[in-house]
């Protein structure tokens, strides 16, 4: 058998190492704030070459956190594209907004910059969100940018699968005005549980965000703004550590199994332009055939192989919004790519004879 996903290859070291400070922590009492915390925000602030790094109870609240500092709130509207996890676009409601829903283009599945022009101009938007999805994002991610400089949007930058992507020969966060990633286990970089993470070079944003995340302190007893309690505990923090000492290894390994996939696979695969050095967070086949992903999904099952759908739904078809009037600027683009996208075990120390393996099966499936 061979999973999708095996968060436990090659951390024997690591576990241990954790348990370690576990230990530590336990006997110090020490589980909220603390050092680790300070140690995680100051080395990745160091790494992304972002001023202001925020940490947070997950990537979720990164987001709510980021469109509350932005002052979005009741009634407002907000951009989210139409592939993505849903998270980014509940994430909009949790504050009161509306999203207005717009679709992708074609060749690197990211948000369609035609379609987001046209709603700024009919909808003028409080704030956008664009997702960084499987590891890299839109060609035109500098204008995008600069668009929404010029138009004063904040863009919110929904980078939950894009920790160690390059854009730019720069970390994908670096030039945000406003980012967020995920410490969900599954991610390239996560924790042993949930976890999450703000950027921004802007220090107003950044002291506002770190309260809200904290109650809206000033101080213990005094609280400047209505926020909620969204810390990250120092155990995952100290897990977060640990694994940022292994992290370059592991993005080197997933890196490796993505190019042998690219080389050897038959079947057309969705990958990142130049611009981009992504970090390998997932293997995206497209079918044309909808037949024939059926028959590949049925060769890796009779093989006890993993495989995922990344992703089956698009936002704007999620039974949550059935019911309620949401704005909308779609070509059906992420519809049909939802039925043709299918994903295969991609993660650190994948073995060449596992992936030779999977390469094989959906080779011959798809050949047949």
């Amino acid at each position: 058998m061979i999973p999708f996903i095996d968060l436990n290859r090659n951390q024997l070291k690591l576990h241990k190492l954790w348990l370690q400070k576990v230990e530590k922590h336990l006997l110090s009492s020490n589980f909220i704030g603390g050092k680790e915390v300070e140690i995680l925000e100051k080395t990745l602030s160091e790494l992304l070459k972002i001023k202001n790094v925020i940490t947070c109870a997950n990537g979720t609240d990164a987001l709510q956190l980021s469109l509350r500092a932005c002052n979005v709130s009741e009634g407002d509207k907000v951009v989210v594209q139409d592939n993505t996890f849903w998270a980014t676009c509940e994430s909009i409601f949790n504050v009161g907004a509306k999203p207005i829903i717009i679709d992708i283009e074609e060749n690197y599945a990211s948000i369609d910059t035609g379609l987001l022009e046209d709603t700024i101009k009919k909808y003028k938007p409080k704030a956008i969100i664009i997702a960084h999805i499987y590891g890299w994002s839109s060609n035109n991610l500098s204008q995008i940018r600069e668009l929404c400089k010029i138009k004063k949007i904040p863009l919110i930058e929904d980078g939950a699968q894009s920790f160690g992507t390059e854009y730019l020969n720069l970390p994908i966060y670096s030039d945000a005005f406003l980012s967020t990633t995920s410490f969900y286990p599954t991610k390239v970089l996560g924790a042993a549980g949930d976890g999450g993470c703000v950027f921004t070079n802007d220090q107003d944003i950044a002291n506002k965000i770190r309260k809200l995340a904290n109650h809206g302190r000033n101080n213990q007893f005094q609280h400047d703004l209505i926020g909620w309690n969204s810390r990250l505990d120092n155990l995952q923090a100290a897990y977060l550590n640990l694994a940022l000492e292994v992290f370059p290894n592991k993005l080197k390994s997933r890196r490796k199994a993505q190019n042998q996939y690219l080389q050897k696979l038959m079947v057309p695969q969705l990958q990142s332009s130049q611009d981009f050095f992504d970090n390998a967070y997932c293997q995206v086949c497209l079918f044309e055939n909808l037949n024939i992903r059926k028959k590949v999904i049925s060769a890796l099952e009779k093989n006890n192989i993993g495989y995922s759908i990344i992703y089956p739904t698009p936002i704007s078809e999620q039974k949550a919004l059935k019911g309620l009037t949401i704005k909308k600027n779609l070509k059906n683009i992420s519809r049909e790519f939802c039925k043709r996208v299918l994903s295969l075990p991609l993660f650190p120390y994948i073995e060449n004879k596992e992936l030779n393996l999977i390469i094989d099966i959906v080779n011959s499936a798809y050949l047949d």
